[in-house]
């Protein structure tokens, strides 16, 4: 069995969950350098929605 190794990127507390728009900006903050992005939208359905997107060379 192979060993893998979890490296911390980057760590943020928030106090309110319903701040969920901190949470992507933080992802997006951190992991713009491997080309992710991360969105988020209100649906018709009035649920959140969470997006990630990878940024390809073309």
């Amino acid at each position: 069995m192979e060993e893998t190794k979890l490296v911390t990127l980057g760590t943020a507390e928030f106090d309110n969950p319903s701040d969920l728009y901190h949470v992507v900006d933080f992802l997006n903050h951190t992991l713009k350098e491997r080309r992710f992005v991360f969105g988020l939208s209100k649906g018709e359905d009035g649920l959140l929605h969470i997006s990630v997107y990878e940024e390809l060379e073309q």
